[in-house]
């Protein structure tokens, strides 16, 4: 069979009630051809077709009909050697000749629909079965268990001579989901929104009954299939203990009087925990800064260089982007210079408690993340001859974390 229109035909499903469908293929922009192998039956039958064609993005509904006519005998008991003719509607079969018994078997040819043939005013049923015959189809031939689905549902009719049957009115049931009111959808067809919600694998079915004629039923069922889904964007090796380093580059300020760059360098052990990872590590880094001569004409340099150990949290936002917390403490080396005119440099130098927290946004790239660090941090107060009081301060850095396990 050919299916073929002037506009191009992007997807089809096709459908029938009796017999063997092949996959339809695509020979043509607009035109598919399909192999049908009818029912070994050789009674009169009706198959029922139905096509789902997406064009332009939307799917259209079209339904045709296939009369498949039977051959038989009908028998007509009359008296012996008689010649015997039959009708069925305007058509005659024989003669045939009664036998010595006066049984005659006259070969006929049956449409469906009919039912019976006629000697003179004698009915003599043929014993071929009739009625009215539906078909249920759907474009969509399986659904996923971890999914919603909107399934637009056609039911065709027809009598039992395969004329569509006029305005037919279905009650609809399912085993999951919800369905909508059958809506007309051409001659003998009505449409219906079937709604099923995620469930556990299997097969799910709608079942409808015309009302008026219960025997007359059409039934679609759909495997519900559970597909494997890629496993969800995580951090390099966050399966695992992972160690990275991390240089960065910035500047330190106290926003008053002190704005200098820094250096820094990481190194963190990362432990999977949750949707995310611990880090634990260290951290050392540096600053520098001379403050402007004074009234006396005295110069200086202040250095700071802290060592901190470090814990914190990293957690995925949004691939390849992360985000993580830190805290950090420890000690810092503070180094301070004074130099007055045709005076002796003073220097001196001590230990002191140092902290800092702080909040990091990494892009991941390449075998790791670049990274914007931003960081308050505090040193202790130094107590040098030259140099006295705590330093507190916000840092701004930018680096990048490379990962070695």
């Amino acid at each position: 069979m050919i299916i073929e229109d002037v506009k191009a035909i992007d997807a089809l499903e096709l459908f029938t009630s009796l017999g063997r469908l092949e996959a339809p293929a695509r020979s043509g922009p607009g035109r598919f051809t399909a192999t049908w192998h009818p029912p070994d039956e050789g009674f009169p039958q009706l198959a029922l077709f139905t096509a789902h064609v997406r064009q332009d993005g939307r799917w259209r509904i079209l339904h045709g009909v296939l009369p498949l006519w039977g051959l038989g005998d009908a028998v007509v008991k009359a008296t012996s050697f008689a010649r015997i003719t039959v009708r069925i509607g305007d058509r005659r079969f024989g003669p045939v000749r009664t036998d010595a018994a006066g049984v005659a078997r006259v070969p006929v040819e049956v449409r469906p629909g009919e039912t019976s043939a006629w000697h003179g005013a004698r009915e003599i049923p043929l014993g071929v079965p009739t009625g009215t015959r539906a078909l249920a189809s759907a474009a969509t031939r399986s659904l996923e268990s971890a999914g919603e689905a909107q399934v637009t549902v056609s039911l065709f009719a027809v009598t039992p001579s395969g004329d569509p049957l006029p305005s037919p009115r279905w009650k609809v049931t399912v085993d999951r989901g919800s369905v909508s009111a059958p809506a007309p959808d051409g001659a003998g067809g009505v449409v219906v929104v079937w709604s099923v919600p995620a469930g556990a694998p299997g097969t799910v079915a709608l079942r409808a009954k015309l009302e008026g004629a219960p025997e007359v039923s059409a039934t679609l069922a759909l495997p519900v299939v559970e597909v494997a889904r890629p496993p969800p964007p995580s951090l390099p090796h966050a399966n695992r203990l992972t160690m990275s380093v991390a240089p960065r580059i910035g500047v330190v300020s106290n926003f008053h009087d002190v704005s200098a760059p820094e250096l820094a360098v990481e190194a963190h052990a990362q432990i999977a925990a949750g949707p995310g990872q611990v880090l634990l590590g260290a951290g050392l880094g540096t600053f520098a800064f001379a403050p402007p001569p004074n009234a006396f004409g005295a110069t200086g340099a202040t250095r700071y260089l802290p060592l901190l150990a470090q814990a914190g949290y990293r957690l995925p936002i949004s691939e390849p982007f992360a985000v993580a917390a830190l805290v950090e403490g420890g000690v810092a080396r503070v180094s301070d210079a004074l130099q007055l005119p045709g005076e002796p440099r003073v220097e001196g130098s001590s230990w002191v408690p140092a902290g800092a927290a702080g909040a990091r946004v990494e892009l991941g790239v390449w075998r790791g993340a670049a990274a914007l660090t931003v960081r308050g941090l505090w040193a202790g107060d130094p107590a040098l001859p030259t140099l006295t009081g705590r330093f507190a301060g916000l840092s701004a850095a930018v680096g990048y974390r490379l990962q070695l396990l």
